[in-house]
């Protein structure tokens, strides 16, 4: 904010080798210090250096020098003041430097500097001169690095998944509802399209061909677990419509089980999928013509348990709380200081880090106390300083050059002159030869000249006041024979030796005239033999004895010379004329974590091979400070959470004699004898610990562990070390602490269930069962009643062509429903193919239109004769076209008329007594076959042909008509038939059972459809009837017409008559 300049032009490096003069090395000041002033310029001046940087939130050491006073702030955080001097105006009681440590967050502040001049003479870096040093440095060291690693120390990749959805269900197309003819069939099934909800096709290899054949699922039939859809009851729906009124049927099957409704209604009982189609019962339901809701539902049965995972959810644990409540640094506090002197010697009393300086000049003025309002931070002890003198100003005329050196450890042979500007010191060079352990150099002379004389006892000089910067510097490892020197003295001015290695440096004033006389008695001297003696008076007072060795009955008040008291804190550590000072951290802290708050000591981890795994890696130990203590402690957590109402687990472990209060309710107490020592019963309070159940309920609750007996919240009594310092080096890191340890653990969980890690062979259990492992789906068809007889078209069926009768057929094994015999015989002869180029020889050709007479009407395809292609004839030639009829016209032959004699003819193989006539058209084509004679006793299939020497290509097949059950016919023309659907026995015949056909004539049964020439056969309603030739039964008994409506009718079983004579 305004310009400056540095204190002393050094050089970067210069600066930096000024190691032992901070104020070289960073002073700055607000006027240029080169040139002449007529001005001091007295006042406050400010110094702003605006955006500094803080890079974290860290503890920070802020070294201030000053000449005159400063007041430095930065931003919100810091707000220190520097004396320059302790007494205003006196250049002797320089405070330094300072080290404050101050805990600033992380950011961009403006560093305010108030920098004080006071009034008097002229500016001048060598006189009445304006200095401020500065230095901020973090705790530790800030800085970022990148780190070398290899790719396998320090791998990064990419990964992706894209997962497709299940695939839906394949799309069916409705089928074309065709030209109004029979429906389909089934007209309606499962895997029919147009459901209201989609499904899936299924198959299982346990299933029946019906079941896979219409089975669908309401889920994917995947093999991936929690895909089989278990404990669902699943519907989807059609619209059928029925072309016609009339009796439909339905038939299903289902896994696990289902419905199947119609309009609503439920209809069938579905069966298990197992379940070939015959075995398949089946429900008729009449429907009316039209649109009608046909809805399916089906359920997987669950046949399995899921099984459920626990976990001990944690509700707290005071593992959480180690180390995270340590005695917390940077923390600060205001204390009033105050110094009351109370002597006629001189005196001085200082703390140099807070800036507190006290000086009582010889002699018998009155000086009042003065107060210092000092930040202290806890736990940083701090140097405190007395001294005593009989220092005072005299009018002789004596030189202030002379050097006194004090406690020199052999004055005769323990110096030694190097050069004008060095002296050095040794503690016994007799002994052990010249080493070094101590040098008094000259390092700066300003106003005149200045030397050391060679007898090492003055500093030579010309000029007045002459300054002359000498530093004292020891290196002097400590051994039997002691230290080479405790200081040197010039006239006021003293350099003490603090330690084995260190150095100290003073400016002093050399001339004429008055100078100071007197002795220094803060260490023995002639004068004063024990030196001063120092003694605390409880914690916050110090008091300084300057004459010890003075009987009190001559002094009447002792240790009143200098009494220095802090407001609060504690003096100790006395040595000499030295002592410290701190204030102690606080005992209790409060910290928030998670919600929950924490009051109580600082804690932190302390392991013990006795405590066993549970307090050893859940334990807190109580982190009590170097510093005070002694009243008892309880520990407490506020806001802990309990997530329902329930029986909780808690687990105590703890060193020792303590109980744990939940809302200040003690609900476990440690279980600890009387007997000295430790026993089974004391150590089974820590190693494994107490466990108990809980009854707690939902919400937040405060647990705290203190003193038994509901002890709970006071401050003093007894306690064992878990609840107090029990002496004043019970603390981390001593011997008395690791003689008697102290820790406690308190876990507190609630058995609740989980769900695993997705993917986890737990979480794949608990999905539940696969479609293939517990599979589900229904079948199931509604089947048409008899397509309704056109009113418009060719008619009927009412036979059946065979054009290839298949075979060998098996010998039906086992026993079955009673076998019959039949007959074949030749009903029809029908040319597959009519052939070309046939001799008719005297036979009729005939041409379409064709007689019935000559062409079978009932063939539904009578054959086409070959056709001719006209031949193109030369140019000018007319074309010769085939007749259309070349017959003269005249009537084809009737069934009456003899066979042609002439031509080519038909030979069937074997013939059975069959004879057949060609029908001849036109090129020579068989369209149509006479059976002259039908023939009888089929038992193969015979061969039709017709031989040739100029037809080729017809091809016949012969249809045959069934005889059930002939008489008298030979054995070998007949064919025996078993299962035959529709099969019933009619009666008897010459001693067996007959199956053939029946008529009556004057209530008698007679063999045949009606009665034809030659002898009628009789049937008889029983065996024994057939074999005596008599009717013994009466006519109401015998079912008097029929059609084969029942196989084996239980009425022919006329009581008291025999079925067989075997």
């Amino acid at each position: 904010s305004r310009k400056l300049w540095k204190t002393n032009n050094l050089s970067p490096q210069a600066r930096t080798d000024s190691a032992n003069s901070f104020s070289n090395r960073y002073g700055i000041t607000p006027f240029n210090p080169t040139v002449q002033h007529d001005t001091n310029y007295p006042g406050v001046h400010t110094i702003v250096w605006p955006n500094v940087k803080f890079p974290v939130t860290a503890e920070y050491d802020i070294t201030i020098a000053v000449d005159d006073n400063v007041k430095l702030k930065i931003g919100d955080q810091v707000d220190i003041r520097k004396d320059g001097f302790a007494i205003r105006g006196d250049s002797k009681t320089a405070t330094g430097t300072t080290v404050y440590r101050k805990r600033i967050k992380e950011g961009t502040y403006t560093l305010t500097a108030e920098l004080e001049q006071i009034p008097g003479g002229k500016y001048g870096m060598n006189n009445n001169s304006m200095l401020l040093a500065v230095d901020i440095q973090s705790i530790g060291s800030i800085a970022s690095e990148v780190e070398k690693k290899s790719w396998n120390q320090n791998p990064f990749a990419v990964a992706l998944a894209i997962e497709s959805p299940p695939p839906p269900p394949p799309v069916r197309e409705i089928p074309d509802a065709g030209d109004g003819g029979c429906p389909e069939n089934p007209i309606w099934s499962t895997m029919t399209p147009g459901a209201s909800q989609s499904w899936y096709p299924a198959d299982y290899k346990s299933w029946s061909e019906f079941t896979n054949k219409y089975a669908i699922s309401p889920v994917p039939p995947l093999d991936i677990p929690g895909t089989d859809g278990a404990g669902a009851v699943y519907s989807t729906s059609w619209k059928m419509t029925a072309p016609y009124a009339g009796d439909y049927t339905l038939k299903g099957t289902v896994e696990d089980t289902g419905k199947l409704l119609v309009n609503g209604k439920e209809i069938t009982d579905l069966v298990s999928p197992t379940e070939i189609c015959p075995k398949i019962p089946s429900t008729k339901i009449y429907l009316e013509e039209g649109t009608h809701d046909i809805e399916v539902q089906v359920e997987n049965k669950k046949d399995y348990e899921t099984p459920k995972f626990f976990i001990d959810q944690k509700i707290f644990n005071t593992q959480d709380w180690q180390n995270q409540i340590s005695r917390p640094s940077g923390r600060t506090k205001d204390i009033d200081f105050k110094i009351a002197p109370s002597t006629y010697h001189g005196a001085t009393a200082s703390i140099e880090a807070l800036g507190i300086y006290f000086e009582k000049k010889f002699g018998p003025d009155y000086v009042p106390p003065k107060d210092f309002k000092r930040t202290v931070e806890y736990g940083r002890v701090y140097d405190v300083i007395l001294t005593s003198n009989t220092f005072r100003t005299s009018n002789v005329p004596v030189n202030s050059n002379q050097i006194n050196v004090i406690n020199m450890k052999d004055p005769v042979n323990g110096f030694k002159w190097i050069s004008s500007t060095r002296i050095e010191y040794d503690e016994d060079p007799i002994k052990n030869g010249w080493d070094c352990n101590a040098a008094f150099t000259i390092d700066n002379v300003v106003g005149g000249t200045a030397k050391f004389n060679s007898n090492g006892q003055r500093i030579d000089y010309t000029g007045d006041n002459v300054q002359v910067t000498l530093t004292l510097s020891y290196r002097d490892r400590r051994a039997s024979d002691g230290f080479a020197l405790d200081a040197i003295r010039m006239g006021s001015v003293q350099w003490t030796r603090d330690g084995e290695v260190g150095s100290e440096t003073h400016t002093i004033t050399l001339g004429s005239g008055t100078t100071q006389i007197g002795e220094d008695m803060t260490f023995a001297t002639g004068s004063n033999p024990e030196g001063i003696k120092l003694r605390t008076k409880g914690d916050n007072v110090l008091q300084m004895e300057d004459i010890p060795h003075v009987p009190i009955e001559d002094q009447k008040i002792l240790f009143d010379d200098v009494i220095f008291t802090a407001s609060e804190g504690k003096f100790f550590g006395i040595n000499g004329n030295k002592a410290k000072f701190v204030l102690p951290e606080l005992h209790n802290t409060n910290l928030s974590r998670g919600g929950v708050t924490y009051k109580g000591p600082a804690l932190y981890n302390y392991k013990f091979k006795g405590y066993g795994k549970f307090l050893n890696k859940n334990g807190v130990t109580p982190d009590y400070p170097k510093f005070g203590g002694g009243e008892l402690v309880n520990y407490e957590w506020s806001n802990v959470d309990f997530p329902q109402d329930g029986e909780y687990d808690f687990h105590f472990a703890h060193d020792a004699h303590g109980s744990v209060y939940l809302d200040g309710e003690e609900i476990i107490k440690g279980d600890f004898d009387n007997v000295a020592g430790v026993s089974a019963q004391d150590s089974a309070n820590w190693n494994p610990g107490i466990k108990r159940k809980i009854g707690v309920s939902k919400g937040k609750h405060t647990i705290t562990v203190a003193p038994p007996d509901g002890r709970i919240g006071e401050t003093s009594g007894w306690g064992d070390g878990l609840f107090k310092k029990i002496s004043s080096d019970y603390y981390r890191g001593q011997q008395a602490f690791d003689n008697n340890p102290s820790a406690m653990a308190l876990g507190i969980t609630i058995n609740v269930e989980t769900n695993p890690a997705v993917g986890s062979k737990e979480e794949l259990l608990q999905r539940g069962k696969s479609w293939k492992e517990n599979p589900t789906a229904i079948s199931a068809i509604m089947i048409p009643p008899p397509c309704p007889k056109k009113i418009k078209g060719k008619g009927v069926v009412v036979d059946v062509i065979v054009n290839d009768p298949g075979g060998p057929y098996p010998t039906p094994e086992g026993e079955g429903d009673p076998p019959y015999t039949v007959v074949l015989r030749l009903k029809k002869v029908i040319p597959t193919s009519c052939g070309i180029n046939y001799d008719p020889g005297n036979n009729q050709v005939v041409f379409p239109p064709y007689d019935p007479t000559d062409v079978d009407p009932t063939d539904p395809t009578p054959p086409t004769p070959p056709t001719i292609t006209p031949i193109e004839p030369p140019d000018g030639e007319p074309t010769i076209t085939p007749p259309d009829d070349p017959t003269d016209g005249d009537p084809p032959p009737t069934d009456g008329d003899p066979p042609p004699t002439t031509g080519d003819s038909i030979v069937i193989t074997p013939d059975n007594g069959a004879k057949l006539r060609p029908v001849f058209g036109a090129h020579g084509s068989i369209i149509a076959v006479k059976i002259d004679d039908p023939g009888l006793g089929f038992t193969e299939y015979p061969t039709i042909s017709i031989p040739s020497d100029t037809g080729i290509g017809a091809v016949f097949a012969p249809q045959f008509e069934i005889i059930r059950d002939p008489l008298d016919i030979a054995p070998d023309k007949l064919l025996q038939v078993t299962d035959l659907v529709g099969l019933k026995q009619t009666g008897y015949v010459d001693g067996r059972a007959y199956y053939g056909t029946v008529f009556f004539d004057n209530d008698i049964k007679y063999a045949g459809m009606y009665e034809t020439i030659g002898q009628k056969i009789r049937v008889y309603d029983t065996l024994q009837d057939s074999i005596d030739a008599m009717d013994r039964s009466e006519p109401s008994a015998i079912q008097r017409s029929g059609t084969d409506i029942s196989s084996n009718d239980p009425r022919l079983n006329i009581p008291n008559t025999p079925d067989n004579l075997i």
